[in-house]
């Protein structure tokens, strides 16, 4: 268990996470600096305000690579699924050229 102590908004917080330190230093990382461009583009928002949108708009980002994601899976799956159509279009082909040459 990994255990680092990370700055977000000025406050400090001990990180603990199997991941290693730099990963966990990138994420706390990020969510400072999100936090930071909502806060300078609207200053009357509060830091409680700012953390909630900012867990919002980090969510709505997972939700919308998790879409690619899937669609990038399925778009694989059905790349195999041709490629083995046309391995045994191939092997078919082959079988009908040996039977050609035969007779």
């Amino acid at each position: 268990m990994n255990t680092i102590t990370v700055k977000i908004n000025g406050l400090e917080y001990n990180l603990k996470g199997e991941e290693c330190q730099e990963y966990l230093q990138k994420v706390a990382t990020y969510v400072d600096n999100k936090m930071q461009d909502l806060m300078d583009n609207n200053e009357k928002l509060s830091v409680s305000a700012a953390a909630v949108l900012t867990a919002l708009n980090s969510v709505d980002e997972m939700f919308k690579i998790e879409g690619i994601y899937k669609e990038l899976l399925q778009k694989t799956k059905d790349i195999e699924k041709n490629e083995e159509l046309l391995k045994d279009q191939i092997q078919y082909l082959k079988k009908q050229i040996t039977h050609l040459e035969r007779v």
